[in-house]
């Protein structure tokens, strides 16, 4: 046996070869920032399929607070939402960034937890996390 395998691991050698950088990036923190220091609340929410499916219309006030607008997003297996910033990075072609309203909805909303379900910063989710998301997350109550 030679000193090199004594001094490694499978699991470290399988970690070396991951395809993606761990963590999450400064942008999704930049975005996630955003949603907790905006203000907005839960207009209104709409299943479209049981636990495949639902839309939340957010009201949404700009900084000082006089204008309203009102965005939608929709939690599916890949989250979208109608906001300005969220549609120019899909017509630019550029990676994908969940906004400040599709951060809100998982992370105020749902209760998912920012750093435990990295889930929320893909772009593609799993039916099966899509499902217990949004069956068996705590609502949290309506906030601004």
């Amino acid at each position: 046996m030679s000193n090199v395998a004594m001094l490694t691991t499978p699991h470290e050698e399988v970690r070396d070869r991951l395809p993606y950088r761990p963590g999450i990036s400064k942008l999704a923190y930049a975005e996630i920032t955003k949603a907790l220091l905006m203000s907005m609340e839960v207009h209104e929410s709409v299943v479209h399929k049981q636990g495949v499916e639902e839309k939340f219309r957010l009201k949404v006030w700009n900084t000082d607070k006089m204008n309203v607008e009102f965005v939608d997003v929709l939690i599916q297996k890949h989250p979208t939402c109608s906001c300005k910033e969220f549609q120019d990075r899909l017509i630019a072609g550029k990676r994908y960034l969940a906004c400040p309203q599709i951060y809100y909805v998982f992370l105020m909303v749902l209760g998912q937890d920012v750093n435990n379900s990295m889930h929320i910063h893909q772009d593609k989710i799993a039916a099966n996390i899509v499902h217990d998301m949004l069956t068996q997350a705590k609502r949290a109550s309506k906030s601004t």
